[in-house]
């Protein structure tokens, strides 16, 4: 539906004029250089521009609300994760398991998917993480008790030094992200790419660590 241009009053006349309707799609008419119609109600070009400017920074704070929402989850996800591999490793278990490389695996899928919310300089930060990690999961790895069982398979469990160094990189990682958020290095709140791959990094370098152990070991005593 269209009107003939005219000056704002005649347009702002018909609108009054037309009957109440309630069209299927929302189409903006351009009936005047200034006026436009939008279900019979009358919007000076102004009005539309910030309208539609509410709409677009609605919008965007929708889609961060649910990115945020999405990490949030994600981050939950790889703590009860960490949370289930710490409590388990301390029960004696076979060490040349490969299902061992499931938690990491799971935390760095999760992880994964925060890599496109990471600044230039989170990408430093997370090569940092990601290197003290390693480096403390192959510590980690070399505390633990492996012998061989009564069929010969390779054994492990977790020793106290194992639950002392676990300590450690948990100290370690929250200092990192206190400063991390005292400097403004990086954005509130962190990405989980930033939370869950060093820590995907840290378990995967212990249990490789203690898998080639055990390795070792049935080699051995073959």
């Amino acid at each position: 539906m269209r009107a003939d241009r005219g000056d704002a009053a005649e347009v702002r006349a018909l609108a009054e004029e037309m009957p109440a309707c309630n069209w299927s799609i929302d189409v903006l008419i351009a009936v005047h250089p200034r006026v436009e119609i939008s279900r019979t109600k009358i919007y000076l070009h102004s009005d539309v521009e910030t309208l539609a400017a509410t709409q677009t920074e609605s919008e965007r704070r929708r889609t961060q609300m649910l990115n945020n929402l999405s990490g949030f989850q994600g981050a939950l996800i790889g703590l009860a994760l960490v949370v289930f591999f710490i409590v388990r490793q301390f029960s004696t278990r076979r060490a040349t398991s490969t299902w061992m490389f499931l938690v990491p695996l799971a935390l760095a899928y999760f992880g994964l998917q925060g890599l496109g919310q990471i600044s230039s300089t989170g990408w430093l930060l997370l090569g940092v993480n990601l290197s003290l990690g390693v480096g403390l999961g192959l510590a980690r790895g070399m505390t633990f008790r492996v012998w061989a069982g009564e069929q010969g398979e390779a054994l492990m469990r977790g020793t106290a030094l194992t639950l002392v160094l676990w300590v450690a990189t948990i100290a370690v990682r929250i200092v990192l992200s206190i400063a991390e958020v005292r400097f403004g290095l990086v954005a509130m709140p962190p990405s989980t790419a930033e939370t869950l791959l060093p820590a995907a990094a840290t378990i995967a370098a212990q249990v490789l660590a203690v898998y080639l152990r055990g390795h070792d070991l049935q080699l051995a005593a073959a």
